[in-house]
């Protein structure tokens, strides 16, 4: 065997076992019990049973001998919103507008839950699994433009934040809608059937809404770098709009205006029988929130310095990568303009993507020095 074979494989070997490790040490850490667990536990029992006084007794009875009394009052009675969803079946039946859209992940749960693992247990377990599979993906990724050595020492380094370890402990499907959009963007940079990211595309979409956006890009970015597909290509994202609306109506979506209410104006009991809309003076005046992560920040501006910096030192503009960059920068500012939510889990598929270009931008920069040294 080729030494320079052998060393990589060694190389995936010992990094597949430390991701195992640092994998095996976050989930000893536990899940951590956020409030969107109830709505997801009643997501996952209304697939079979449509008896909400039934549903809101059993979810809050395992609940409250999962965290204890003292962190179940929190999460029971933390508000007025919270107490009124505890205290009415109906309330909790109505938040569904804003998780029944979460379909994949609820229906993942729910197989989950029907082989055995407690309710509570199965919201969380794909989210396991998905972290272990997103740092495999993203050293995939990053593998593309570092030796094996600097990417495996890179993805374990981002496996250990703190923002992307919470992917894992908590009740939502962002681990796995940040699976899916890095794997998205992995297969595209690796040539991969079409056939299999447009199915992705779709998936994406049933695992968040909001993941239209996302799709809305990638469709871009494919008809940029194979415009002799366009008519494919316009079909196909017909079919992922026609996925996007008949999901919405299909699982009783509540509406981007109506969730942003709920998010930011006022907490919304009745979303269904009693929604209520934003007008712009009040996203207007929601701006004011309007930031991301420090993280995202320095992702966005390091990503764009190095862009400039090989730009100008190879003088060779608008390669597939640079464009991809400055359209994944693009989304992740109209996502915030469009959502102006501060929690990092909303960003951190798009930040992993990022980095990988970051990458590749700097791998870039060195071999254009290299080779005008040796000029």
């Amino acid at each position: 065997m080729n030494s320079k074979i052998k060393k990589k494989k060694i190389v995936d070997i010992l990094f597949v076992i430390l991701l195992s490790i640092l994998s095996v040490l976050v989930l000893k850490k536990g899940p951590l019990y956020n409030w969107d667990i109830i709505p997801y536990m009643a997501s996952v029992k209304s697939i079979e049973n449509n008896d909400f006084h039934v549903i809101s007794k059993d979810i809050y009875t395992e609940l409250e001998s999962k965290v204890g009394s003292d962190y179940f009052q929190e999460l029971v009675s933390g508000s007025e919103y919270r107490q009124s969803i505890h205290d009415n079946p109906e309330a909790l039946k109505e938040q569904l507008a804003y998780y029944d859209s979460k379909a994949i992940y609820n229906y993942i749960n729910y197989i989950f839950y029907k082989v055995g693992f407690e309710l509570s247990t199965a919201t969380i377990v794909i989210n396991y699994i998905c972290y272990f599979l997103i740092g495999i993906t993203l050293y995939l990724f990053l593998s593309i433009y570092l030796n094996n050595i600097i990417s495996s020492a890179l993805t374990i380094g981002v496996m250990m934040s703190e923002q992307v370890i919470q992917l894992a402990r908590y009740s939502t499907p962002d681990a796995l809608s940040t699976l899916v959009i890095l794997l998205i963007v992995f297969l595209i940079q690796k040539g991969k059937s079409l056939n299999l990211i447009h199915i992705l595309l779709g998936v994406s979409i049933l695992i968040r809404p909001d993941n239209i956006l996302f799709v809305f890009m990638i469709s871009a970015y494919l008809f940029l770098i194979q415009r002799s597909n366009w008519k494919e290509l316009l079909v196909v994202d017909v079919i992922l709009l026609l996925i996007y609306v008949i999901s919405g109506q299909l699982f009783n979506h509540s509406g981007w205006s109506t969730l942003y209410y709920h998010a930011f104006i006022e907490r919304i009991i009745y979303p269904i029988s009693a929604p209520k809309y934003i007008d712009f003076d009040m996203y207007l005046s929601t701006l004011s929130k309007l930031r991301l992560d420090l993280y995202s920040y320095l992702l966005i501006l390091v990503g764009l310095a190095i862009q400039l910096i090989s730009n100008f030192i190879s003088k060779i503009r608008w390669s597939n990568e640079e464009r991809l960059l400055y359209m994944i920068v693009g989304l992740m500012i109209v996502k915030a303009l469009i959502f102006p939510i501060n929690e990092e889990r909303f960003f951190i598929g798009l930040d992993l993507i990022v980095l990988a270009l970051i990458s590749n931008n700097l791998m870039s920069i060195y071999s254009t020095i290299k080779k005008r040294n040796k000029v």
